[in-house]
Formats: C-alpha cells, structure tokens, sequence
C-alpha cells in the first residue's frame, strides 16, 4: 500500500468551513508539492488532498479515479481534481497541469 493511500485510509484531516482558509493552505502548500510525486501521476487525472500535501489518487481514466476514492472513503468534496500532461513541447515540467476544485456548502457525512 502507497504512503499516499495509507494517509487516506487513517482519516485524513476534513477540511475548514472556511473556504477562504481552505483556499490560503491550499495555496501554501501547493507549490512546494514534490516534482518526482507529479511525475508519478503524468498524464492521468488526480485526486489532490484539499490541503495541497498529497494525492489521493489517480487514474488514466476520469471515472476509474471516481472509482478509487469510493472504495477509500474520500468524498469528492474534500479534494482537488486535476491532470497532468507532460509532452515533449512542455519545458516548464508541469506546465500542462490543470486544476479543478469541487467543492461543496454541506459536509460529505461519509
């Protein structure tokens, strides 16, 4: 089992209600997420913690990421979906990432 996937399955920490705070640690973090570990999930979507430290998940295809965060216990609520495309063209590394947040007013009781 991935570090990635046992930090999920511990109960990884919910986020504020704070969309703003949420947004200011998020924004923290993000930058400094480990160059090797994007590598890790090129050309795949992604999962992202909604605090910017891991990735929960990924997959080459969009559902079967869907998939993989059902049978951890994440709900979709509480991360970042994106994906990563790393082309020959791409010099700044992850200059192709792409970030979606969903986000959601009333906390996933799962």
């Amino acid at each position: 089992m991935s570090q990635t996937q046992t930090r999920a399955n511990i109960g990884y920490p919910r986020p504020p209600n704070d969309d703003k705070e949420r947004m200011r640690i998020f924004l923290r973090n993000r930058p400094n997420f480990p160059a090797q570990e994007w590598l890790r999930h090129a050309n795949r979507h992604y999962a992202m913690s909604w605090d910017g430290l891991v990735i929960h998940a990924s997959d080459p295809d969009f559902n079967g990421l869907l998939r993989q965060l059902d049978e951890m216990g994440i709900a979709q609520d509480q991360v970042v979906f994106g994906s990563t495309t790393l082309d020959a063209d791409s010099e700044m590394g992850l200059a192709g990432s792409k970030l979606e947040s969903v986000q959601s007013s009333e906390p996933n009781a799962q």
